[in-house]
């Protein structure tokens, strides 16, 4: 997860001085320059990678041993038409072993500004504040822990590969997920 910077408030002070030595009337402006806050502050994370091009989970591609399954990759062209079935979308988080919590399954946000870019699908992850989650996902953007990622719940489909699904078309989003075990992202 990416979490940018933003500037805060201006915050103007003036200071008028009617006078000086010869005579002239001067006035003077102080400014304090901007205070830089990241945007994870705000509750917003910029720019999360929500499904990247390839992926080694592959559900529904039989392997072998002559051929094993190798994954899945995602067309730009899928993910730029799925793009509309992500904007809103409610971001669950979820445990990689499934365990049951009160935690679990609960809604941390939701996705807007979905977009596509050279590395795959991209979105703001904007996340409550006051949910308990919050201090530890903001610690983890902070520090750089990559503790955290999203996945995808979502219907797709394309032709096999050299072991790869190919997805060509993305008909179904069933939700996102924060996951401690992402596969795209």
């Amino acid at each position: 997860l990416d979490g940018l910077m933003t500037q805060a408030p201006l915050h103007v002070r003036q200071a008028t001085s009617l006078g000086n030595e010869d005579g002239r009337v001067a006035v003077s402006q102080v400014v304090r320059r901007r205070r830089l806050l990241p945007r994870q502050q705000a509750g917003i994370l910029r720019n999360v990678l929500v499904c990247g091009l390839t992926s080694p989970n592959c559900p529904h591609v039989p392997g072998s041993k002559a051929q094993p399954s190798r994954g899945t990759k995602y067309t730009p062209e899928a993910l730029k038409n799925a793009a509309p079935l992500y904007e809103g979308i409610k971001v669950r988080k979820r445990l990689k072993e499934h365990k049951p919590s009160s935690e679990e399954n609960e809604i941390i946000g939701v996705l807007r500004d979905v977009r596509i870019s050279e590395s795959g699908l991209r979105a703001d992850l904007h996340f409550a504040l006051t949910h308990k989650f919050a201090p530890e996902l903001i610690e983890d953007v902070e520090r750089k822990l990559g503790r955290w990622g999203l996945s995808h719940v979502a219907q797709g489909g394309g032709p096999v590969e050299d072991g790869w699904l190919i997805v060509k078309h993305i008909p179904k989003v069933r939700g996102v997920d924060l996951v401690d075990d992402p596969a795209t992202t």
